[in-house]
């Protein structure tokens, strides 16, 4: 089940050996280097070139259209590409329903249209990006982004915003605005779904030779430490007395990088 959204079911964490994503290394310290693992240039172009042989196909394929939010915008996507990008549409698409006959579905709980678009974006470029000046806090975007994939199973996407968000993280400080960052925080732990809060993320490693394994949502894990390299200027700002008493759960994340003789808080 995700979080916030009883009839979907959860989803496994995604990874993507294309993708280096930024405190998504699952190993006790939960630190990387976001140039260790770029990809090659012969990658990339044999990438692009069968990118562009899937595009080309999925130009052939029909139109699907999806009404989003009260507003009841339409979004026409070939079908075999959204299907590609999406377990949750492909299965719609393929169930022999009525929304598979009529090639046109409704999604109004909870999913504005300006998210839907870069999702929509990703169904042909497997990237998405947006203006600068329309997105003062992008975190909060690639937020609102992650819980979209994570709610129409759209693996790629969910692991793009993430590596998005990582490098936000990686390469700013927080800015004045805590409120913004009080509702990242809340929406991230309200819409996903995490059994292991308050344990360090690990797998099993030959210099971990004991660890079983703990999965974490990588966005969640993301935010605690984000919060913890910057702690001593967050506390300063009036939003965090609220981040503290609504949410728990990050609470109990925070603690892990915060105490002495925890591993270092490297983004």
């Amino acid at each position: 089940m995700v979080r916030g959204y009883p009839n979907l079911p959860e989803t496994r964490t995604h990874r993507d050996n294309d993708h280096n994503i930024a405190c998504d290394n699952y190993d006790r310290s939960h630190s990387c280097d976001l140039g260790e693992t770029q990809p090659q240039s012969d990658t990339v172009n044999l990438k692009s070139k069968d990118h562009a042989i899937t595009l080309q196909g999925a130009m052939n394929s029909d139109f699907f259209a999806i009404i989003v939010g009260p507003e009841k915008k339409a979004f026409n996507i070939h079908t075999k590409a959204l299907c590609a990008a999406s377990i949750y549409f492909n299965n719609i698409v393929n169930s022999g329903m009525a929304e598979s006959h009529d090639k046109t579905v409704t999604l109004d709980e909870g999913i504005d249209a300006e998210t839907f678009a870069l999702f929509a974006q990703y169904c042909y470029m497997q990237d998405y990006s947006y203006e600068d000046k329309d997105h003062p806090e992008p975190l909060y975007l690639h937020a609102k982004v992650y819980i979209l994939a994570e709610r129409l199973q759209c693996m790629g996407l969910k692991t793009t915003a993430l590596h998005k968000a990582s490098y936000r993280c990686f390469t700013s400080t927080p800015s004045a605005n805590s409120e913004k960052m009080t509702e990242t925080i809340l929406m991230i732990y309200n819409h996903t779904h995490d059994v292991n809060t308050g344990k360090f993320p690990a797998s099993p490693k030959e210099k971990w030779p004991d660890c079983d394994g703990v999965v974490r949502d990588g966005f969640r894990i993301l935010l605690a430490k984000y919060w913890a390299t910057h702690l001593v200027e967050l506390r300063k700002q009036e939003a965090v007395a609220l981040t503290y008493r609504e949410c728990p759960e990050f609470m109990a994340d925070l603690i892990l990088f915060v105490n002495p003789g925890n591993p270092p808080l490297m983004i």
